[in-house]
């Protein structure tokens, strides 16, 4: 074998070699090393998370569209989305029909007393599995700590 045959089939293998390793290198971007490192599989998770936040957002969008719309636009059945005269009446009458100052004075009230009495009784649990001899203190305590660790 002559060493310029030689040389023809090493060029051809290197060559081979080389778009080997370029389908290699596309294959690894487009699928990826590991499950969520190629593109194909970021545009899945982003597709997914899209069509999951218009669901969560669409009902909202919608009525966020209904408390701009006046009388003859909510009657109107081609009137979904966009309005043809904005109006904020409807948002005023709203909030003095629902009495919405008296409704959030009563929700903190309640929110932030309940978050009290929470706290004044876990404190007091901890302190006496802290420095009271309880039975069972170890497990008891155990339990709690494995229900908060972080993941």
């Amino acid at each position: 074998m002559s060493a310029s045959i030689w040389l023809q089939k090493a060029g051809k293998q290197a060559k081979g070699l080389l778009w080997g390793r370029r389908v290699q290198k596309a294959k690894m971007i487009v699928l990826g090393r590991t499950l969520s490192d190629g593109l194909l599989a970021k545009l899945a998770i982003y597709a997914l998370l899209s069509i999951v936040a218009y669901l969560y957002l669409q009902p909202l969008l919608y009525m966020v569209s209904t408390m701009l719309k006046d009388m003859s636009d909510l009657l109107d059945p081609t009137v979904k989305w966009i309005p043809r005269a904005v109006t904020w009446e409807n948002l005023s009458k709203a909030f003095k029909g629902l009495q919405y100052p008296v409704a959030l004075r009563n929700t903190a009230l309640i929110a932030l007393s309940c978050s009290l009495a929470q706290v004044l009784v876990c404190a007091m649990t901890g302190y006496a599995l802290a420095r009271l001899a309880v039975p069972f203190k170890g497990l008891i305590t155990a339990k709690y700590l494995s229900e908060y660790k972080q993941k």
